[in-house]
């Protein structure tokens, strides 16, 4: 597999490119996302789950779901949620589907730059580790924008280019231990260069709220954590 270039705003890869990577390592998606998070992606998610605020009977679209981790907590947390998951990689959601839980789930294949849902078809609209893969970002938002329910809410959790004073330490961490965990648990040291390119070349969390703003979004706000890795934001349509 040939290492694509990282996704920005004017040199994405090819979409069929990003999907081959996470079909390929499907198999391996959540045991590798614990070890190279530290055993902290859980608590993160747990994070995001928790700024939901959902009331019962609310719905809930969890944006390049992977295996569903995220929705499957969202229905953990509030099992009366109306609750679908959405991604491109059908190997991810075949796999999601044998989960506990995942029963409970609305499963379906799609394109984050043309969802297959109505105008404020949701309350909520969620996802992890999406927005850094998407070929043309501002767009990815606007159609968030347009499914989400006037009132509704918008949480995004995905890494975050290495800053401050311990950078060097993410980028230590992202070079060498990232493509080594790849190629010794899944035998795919490309698609972990991958996240590691698309990390350090991504946009900065301060970028990230201006394109919520211009999207129309409300309330923007943002949250670092893991030494800056990891980020969450969190914003409204009003």
């Amino acid at each position: 597999m040939k290492t694509t270039d990282p996704p920005n705003h004017t040199n994405s890869p090819d979409p069929q490119s990003v999907r081959r990577i996470f079909d390929s390592i499907s198999e391996y998606y959540d045991r590798i996302n614990r070890i190279i998070s530290l055993g902290r992606d859980q608590a993160w998610r747990d994070r995001l789950v928790a700024r939901v605020g959902s009331s019962p009977g609310d719905s809930l679209l969890d944006l390049a779901t992977g295996t569903g981790d995220l929705a499957i907590k969202a229905l953990e947390a509030q099992p009366e949620l109306q609750v679908v998951a959405l991604d491109f990689s059908s190997a991810m959601i075949t796999r999601g589907r044998r989960r506990r839980g995942a029963e409970k789930v609305l499963w379906c294949g799609g394109d984050a730059l043309a969802l297959p849902f109505p105008d404020h078809r949701f309350d909520s609209v969620v996802s992890a580790y999406l927005i850094r893969n998407v070929v043309d970002l501002p767009a990815a938002l606007a159609e968030q924008w347009r499914v989400i329910r006037p009132g509704g809410q918008i949480h995004i959790l995905d890494t975050s280019p290495p800053s401050g004073r311990l950078a060097f330490l993410v980028r230590l961490y992202l070079r060498f231990v990232l493509p080594l965990a790849g190629r010794l648990i899944a035998g795919n040291r490309d698609a972990y260069n991958y996240l590691r390119l698309s990390t350090e070349n991504f946009t900065s969390p301060g970028d990230i709220c201006d394109l919520l703003t211009k999207a129309g979004f409300t309330n923007v706000t943002y949250e670092k954590m893991m030494l800056g890795a990891i980020c969450l934001h969190s914003a409204k349509r009003s």
